[in-house]
């Protein structure tokens, strides 16, 4: 089978230093808890990486649909890392993370969001790091930051 979504009843466990997210045969995670993002990582942030890309209208290999809060604030503070070649979406749009220009970088494969407010903090900022024309941000639906 196909283009499936596994739902745990229950992933929080450690989520907020990142994962690491090997997504075969257009299988895709979504994870429902909400999420505080450590603050203590260093320059990265939390890393989380997809590995396999799928087009938009595929099972995306990582869904954050839980409120996700808390991380680095500063201007030169990276809050989050996407990283991998698939795509990640922040999919709930009552989101927190970040503050006071705190960086979302992008350093490979897609993040989607489908509302300004799933990327957190409104003073947050997406770095696209990504050195390619096929990854970086998608609006799904969404609306210009």
């Amino acid at each position: 089978a196909l283009n499936k979504v596994i739902a745990p009843s229950s992933l929080v466990a450690h989520l907020e230093n990142g994962m690491t997210l090997t997504n075969n045969s257009q299988y895709g995670l979504l994870v429902a808890d909400s999420i505080a993002l450590s603050s203590t990582l260093g320059t990265t942030g939390p890393v989380y990486s997809v590995s396999t890309a799928s087009i938009s209208t595929l099972t995306q290999g990582l869904t954050l649909s839980g409120v996700i809060s808390g991380g680095s604030t500063g201007s030169t503070a990276v809050v989050l890392t996407k990283a991998g070649a698939g795509t990640m979406v922040l999919s709930n749009a009552t989101n927190t993370f970040g503050g006071t220009g705190s960086i979302i970088d992008v350093t490979a494969g897609i993040l989607q969001v489908s509302a300004n407010a799933a990327l957190g903090n409104s003073t947050n900022v997406v770095r696209l790091s990504a050195n390619s024309a096929t990854q970086g941000l998608r609006l799904a639906a969404g609306e210009e930051r």
